[in-house]
Order: C-alpha cells, then structure tokens, then sequence
C-alpha cells in the first residue's frame, strides 16, 4: 500500500515537473541578473539627473507613488516628475539596497528594497523602504510599478534575532 502511494506521488510530481519550461530553474539566476543590472543603469541615470533614461525603465503604462503619497500614471508623467525634480536638485547620489527578488510568475518579479539618495552637502540621505513589480515585455525587464514608504530603522529585535535561541527558563 505504501509503495502504490509512493508512486502516485512520484506519478503527480514528475507531472508537475513536466509541465514547467525545462529552462525556468536556469531562467531565473539570469533574470535577477537582468533585473540588478537594470537596479544599477537606474542609479547611474539618477546620478546623471537624467530623467529620460530614469522614465524609460518604466513600462509605458507603469506607475509610481513616491513618498509624498503622490501618484503618477505613465512613463510620461513619471519623466516630467524626475525632471522637475532634478531642476531642484544637482549631483544628489543614489544607493539601492535590494532586499529580496522573487518571481510570481516566469514574467513577473517583485522586489523589496530600501533606496537612499544622498546629498552632495554631507547632509543625512533621505532614505525610503520600496517595492518595485518588474514585468518581463519583449525580452526586456521594465518596472510596471513602483511604490515607496518611510524607512523606518530596524530596531533592537532586528539585531538581537539570532539570540532567540536564548530565550526561556534556565534552570541550573
């Protein structure tokens, strides 16, 4: 009886194996490849003050909502958006922290992260938590959507995590 059911779970997973793209386990290491390539292009175009080369990551419908709690809807508004901004703002830095990187579907990655961009005077960077869904049109990764949301420092638990094996009552 158990070798009947050894091997219909066998049966079922080599089912499931066979209906995946033979190459989506090599496929992935090359997207995330793709994906932190396209992280530091954007950093080298913030850092140009480049706003055409910042909106062209973007998919053409793609949106953003920055930490203002402002929406922009499309490569175009995005892109006027950054300009304006770059008026304002000269030689400012831009550093990506990438969280985690996982794929929803074969086309389809959500990345969590935190971005600080860092003024030329040595002041404090602004720095704000992200989460950026890529979707993969024509071969290439574009951000389909952006969204941003205050940083907030981890605290002391954040630190002290690996010391949970610790906790209890000790007796001696």
């Amino acid at each position: 009886m158990k070798s009947i059911a050894l091997a219909a779970i066998l049966t079922l997973a080599s089912l499931a194996l066979g209906s995946l793209p033979a190459n989506a386990a090599n496929q992935a290491p090359v997207d995330k490849e793709a994906i932190f390539n396209n992280a530091k292009a954007f950093v080298d175009a913030f850092e140009k003050g480049d706003a055409k080369a910042i909106a062209a990551f973007w998919a053409e419908d793609g949106d953003y909502a920055d930490l203002d709690g402002r929406h922009l809807q499309g490569r175009t508004a995005i892109e006027d958006a950054f300009k304006e901004f770059f008026k304002e703002n000269k030689a400012l830095k831009l550093r990506i922290d990438v969280k985690s990187v996982r794929f929803v579907t074969p086309d389809v990655a959500v990345e969590d992260g935190t971005s600080s961009v860092i003024p030329p005077d040595g002041s404090p960077p602004s720095q704000g938590n992200y989460t950026n869904v890529h979707i993969k049109k024509g071969g290439q990764w574009v951000l389909q959507s952006v969204h941003e949301a205050p940083y907030t420092p981890p605290g002391n638990y954040e630190h002290l995590h690996g010391l949970d094996w610790a906790v209890g009552e000790w007796v001696d």
